[in-house]
């Protein structure tokens, strides 16, 4: 917990005084709820764009309690910074951010990977630092299979390589989840310790020099070029493949053609490469409401865009 600062215990400590006590029953029985600040700040472009979560969620009350400690009621700047509460010139209120953001700037993408330490990671600062170290974004698994098929180390099973190079110093025990599943955690570990190692080093690059002699080298070029599916990166600008950065990449449903389908006057509903909705998915408790219908969790689709790509 060393990474957190002072300024973002602030806002922790802010967020145990906005409704502490608020129940999910409480939640339910609420009447709809509007944006606090309807048609100013960034809503005075942005009309009818879908509120990240339900109006009368907890998180939602959260965020905008939040945002009105830093001019913008309805919450806005806390996961993206910009100044709407300024300015209402496009390219002005899509930049830097108020005094006292944790983000400092604009941020389009909050869920990614530069960010999302403060953004996401205001509330779930554990799930924000294991993601990065996770199979997702280190692709080890993946990697293993091409250089064993190249040829590069197929004398064992050992993961040596990832994305990038990863050294997991908190050990084969996870820093959350049930006693159940941290005791799960720990024998699969012991049981597949050369699968699941402590660290990694990052892909190596071809030696030029000798690749007449040991033309297999040319996996690792392939790998440093098509690792597309890691959460780091925005995935391949294809059909079936559009997706988020980073948390974004599976709490924020895209649709197989990468089309924006909600209510946000300015997205070009003909542009691909855009969220389906701005919503999270997530848990059951977390409902996407989109053309008329409504789900929850995370659809198989989500997982499709990286797993079905062979």
């Amino acid at each position: 917990m060393a990474n957190i600062t002072l300024k973002s215990l602030f806002f922790l400590f802010l967020l145990a005084l906005i409704n502490p006590h608020q129940t999910n029953a409480e939640e339910a029985e609420a009447t709809e709820a509007v944006y606090p600040a309807p048609e100013q700040g960034c809503l005075s472009c942005h009309q009818g764009i879908e509120p990240i979560k339900d109006h009368n969620s907890l998180m939602m009350q959260q965020i905008y309690g939040m945002g009105g400690a830093l001019g913008d009621p309805n919450g806005c700047v806390v996961c993206h910074g910009g100044r709407p509460s300024e300015t209402t010139d496009k390219d002005a209120a899509h930049a830097g951010a108020p005094p006292g953001s944790l983000i400092g700037h604009f941020a389009p993408a909050p869920g990614a990977f530069s960010v999302m330490d403060k953004t996401c990671g205001m509330c779930h600062f554990q799930q924000t630092q294991s993601v990065r170290k996770s199979i997702m974004n280190n692709e080890a698994g993946k990697i293993k299979v091409i250089t064993y098929g190249w040829g590069l180390d197929n004398g064992d099973h050992i993961h040596r390589y990832g994305n990038q190079a990863i050294t997991d110093e908190d050990g084969p025990v996870p820093s959350y989840g049930t006693p159940e599943y941290k005791a799960y955690v720990k024998e699969v570990v012991a049981q597949h310790a050369g699968q699941i190692p402590s660290e990694l080093k990052k892909i190596p690059q071809a030696d030029m020099a000798t690749l007449d002699e040991f033309p297999e080298q040319a996996g690792y070029s392939y790998l440093r070029n098509c690792n597309a599916c890691h959460i780091s990166g925005k995935g391949k600008p294809f059909k079936g493949h559009f997706r988020g950065l980073g948390c974004s990449g599976c709490h924020i449903p895209y649709g197989i053609a990468g089309l924006y389908e909600g209510n946000d006057p300015t997205l070009d509903k003909n542009k691909r490469g855009k969220m389906l909705v701005h919503s999270i998915q997530s848990t059951e408790k977390s409902k996407v409401k989109l053309n008329g219908e409504e789900y929850s969790g995370i659809p198989v689709a989500t997982c499709n865009v990286c797993h079905s790509s062979g």
